[in-house]
């Protein structure tokens, strides 16, 4: 979601933190940075062949990148902000400020589920990042909040591989256990609940699935 969006700002809020970026922390805490040098990171020509979707500067993530940047990582707690990136696994930090590798990233997936992890389910909002994805994916979010789905993960996927592999055309997009479900809509709250509860099934769901349903009329 957009670090500015009322939904980041309220997850801060819970840590006792406000969301921010690099910028911010060095602005509230004065560390020194070479942003010449991660401007000119960001600026790097980007390989055009790179499986990537519409990349913009802010985009043009790299290794050095974080390195250049770990000050603020390392201080960004300490004056109060959440720092971006972040990652949240079912409702719970579970790292900020910086890229975690893709191998760190699948084994706190597996923690977070433990045994039942083979079978939570997954709704991914797919797209580049364009406002309409964004709000896609705030609408998600509130859709799935408070319903008791508490193995369904929700995750934003910017692969292009991985968009033809689906099928979709147009963003952004909504696939559900990685069956597109939507393209180039952006869906209601209400017209996502509808959507899951088809999907789920009411055996399966139970008491959540009530609720759903309740609140789909």
């Amino acid at each position: 979601m957009d670090y500015t969006s009322v939904a980041a700002e309220r997850f801060a809020a819970s840590l006792g933190l406000v969301p921010g970026t690099a910028k911010d922390v060095a602005g509230k805490t004065g560390v020194a940075i070479d942003w010449d040098g991660v401007y000119g990171l960001m600026d790097e020509q980007v390989d055009p062949s790179a499986n990537q979707c519409c990349a913009t500067p802010g985009d043009r993530w790299s290794p050095e990148l974080d390195e250049a940047l770990r000050p603020c990582q390392r201080t960004a707690a300490g004056a109060g902000i959440l720092m971006t990136p972040v990652l949240v696994v079912i409702g719970r930090l579970v790292h900020n400020g910086s890229v975690p590798s893709r191998e760190q990233v699948l084994q706190w997936l597996g923690q977070s589920g433990g045994k039942s992890q083979q079978h939570r389910h997954v709704l991914e909002i797919l797209g580049s990042g364009c406002p309409n994805c964004r709000i896609l994916y705030e609408n998600a979010a509130e859709a799935v909040q408070g319903a008791g789905l508490e193995g369904l993960a929700l995750i934003k996927r910017s692969d292009i591989l991985y968009f033809q592999q689906l099928g979709l055309r147009m963003t952004p997009g909504l696939a559900f256990n990685g069956k597109l479900l939507s393209a180039g809509k952006v869906l209601k709250p209400d017209q996502i609940r509808r959507i899951l509860l088809a999907e789920l099934g009411t055996s399966e769901m139970g008491a959540a699935s009530g609720a759903l349903a309740n609140d789909a009329l």
